[in-house]
């Protein structure tokens, strides 16, 4: 059983491609991550509305919103995103964004969020499809003291949280509230990630984008030298829980458990 927690359909790729990639690789459920890079609340609100319908053509989709934390209506958007289309979490890039994680706004906005009760996906500090060139506005520094003040918003960290592609180990704290994606992530990383930190911190992720699914996302988790139990942790178990998605005994069909969001608004 496999819920991919890391897939692209409105910035990267088409809800149709995702479905078949989903189909053909039996999957249960896949989340879709958007990016609302524009200052432009607009934009949040096509996007936000766009996964949102998404969401509604096939179970087997979650969608998380994205606004950019420099909008100056940021916060009431955040606030649509969830309480009336229904999404489920959040998705961040500071790089493409253009934002610090010690901004004001960023902090008004978790201040939003956090009793909304909704997980946060953070871009970890490279980007596998941008230039070595391109400048970082993700500082581990920076995110280490959010995680740190914000300890009611689990937070997963795409690409295990590294700071540079080259890196061997997170720079990221493992704090309770604190769960690493494995896409585009060496195996040989995610298991010192799993040996230092538990399978409870490590989710699946394969960073679709568009045409073909990465499979060998999925088989790179299957080929980890650690237990069945620990592999299904990360293939499903642990975003299931995130989600408050129950997985029933058969593992046939998932039923979402979560409370209605709107009592939170």
């Amino acid at each position: 059983m496999i819920i991919d927690s890391h897939t692209h359909v409105a910035n990267y790729g088409t809800a149709d491609e995702l479905i078949r990639g989903i189909k053909e690789n039996e999957l249960e459920k896949a989340v879709i991550l958007p990016i609302a890079v524009s200052k432009d609340t607009k934009e949040a609100e096509k996007l936000n509305n766009f996964v949102s319908t998404t969401v509604l053509r096939d179970p087997r989709l979650e969608g998380f919103a994205s606004v950019n934390p420099g909008s100056k209506d940021a916060v009431e958007e955040a606030q649509r995103a969830i309480c009336e289309l229904g999404l489920k979490g959040f998705k961040f890039d500071s790089n493409r964004q253009r934002f610090r994680f010690e901004d004001d706004g960023f902090w008004s906005l978790l201040e939003c969020i956090k009793p909304l009760k909704v997980p946060v996906a953070v871009h970890s500090g490279y980007s596998p499809d941008s230039p070595d060139t391109e400048p970082l506005f993700f500082d581990p520094e920076e995110i280490n003291e959010v995680v740190i003040s914000f300890p009611d918003i689990e937070f997963i960290f795409t690409h295990l949280g590294r700071y540079e592609n080259r890196e061997e180990f997170p720079k990221v704290y493992p704090e309770k509230n604190v769960y690493f994606e494995t896409s585009d992530a060496p195996p040989e990383v995610i298991q010192e990630v799993i040996g230092a930190c538990g399978a409870d911190k490590v989710i699946f992720g394969s960073d679709f984008k568009c045409d073909s699914y990465p499979v060998h996302e999925i088989e790179k988790i299957r080929a980890l030298p650690v237990s069945d139990i620990e592999k299904e942790k990360i293939l499903y178990k642990n975003i299931a829980k995130v989600l408050g998605i129950h997985v029933e005994k058969d593992g046939s069909r998932f039923q979402n458990l979560r409370k209605k969001i709107l009592r939170y608004c």
